[in-house]
């Protein structure tokens, strides 16, 4: 029974010395008209009497990098953060990516999410009538208003 109980306390510290606390495990993010990278930070504690060590990080995509260096050691009682940087080149709209780290053994998957925007959009992208067809039809123009460039022509 003592044996058991000695094994009992051992596994508990030992859970306890990989328990990290994150602010946040997703972000939402807006980049801003012609940002190429969007700087991405995730602040993590350590409540634990322990370091905490993140031994390594990988990404899901190519578009994202890890600028935090590993192994990344979270102090006792201390908060440290990690950061990454999203590569919005080619990029447009609702954009997701997650970074997967090993914890101490154990595997965390933080979550990316950044809206692009567009600098004019235009919708429909087609119109199409029917032959012989004199309906009406419509295109709706949006200019994004930090947009510095102009339209200098519409064709049909």
């Amino acid at each position: 029974m003592k044996q058991l109980f000695i094994l009992f306390i051992f596994t508990m510290n030992f859970l306890a010395q990989a328990e990290l606390v994150w602010q946040t495990k997703k972000v939402n993010l807006k980049s801003k008209l012609g940002q190429k990278i969007v700087k991405v930070s995730f602040v993590v504690s350590n409540p634990t009497s322990t370091d905490v060590k993140i031994t390594s990080g990988k990404v899901s995509c190519d578009c994202m990098y890890l600028t935090s260096k590993f192994p990344l050691i979270v102090k006792a009682g201390q908060k440290a953060n990690l950061d990454a940087e999203y590569d919005t080149t080619g990029k447009l709209g609702l954009n997701r990516g997650r970074i997967m780290l090993n914890v101490a053994g154990k595997k965390e998957t933080l979550l990316v999410e950044i809206e692009i925007p567009t600098d004019v959009t235009i919708s429909p992208r087609f119109l199409i009538w029917k032959a012989g067809s004199r309906n009406l039809k419509a295109v709706n123009v949006q200019i994004n208003p930090d947009w510095q460039g102009s339209i200098d022509k519409v064709s049909l």
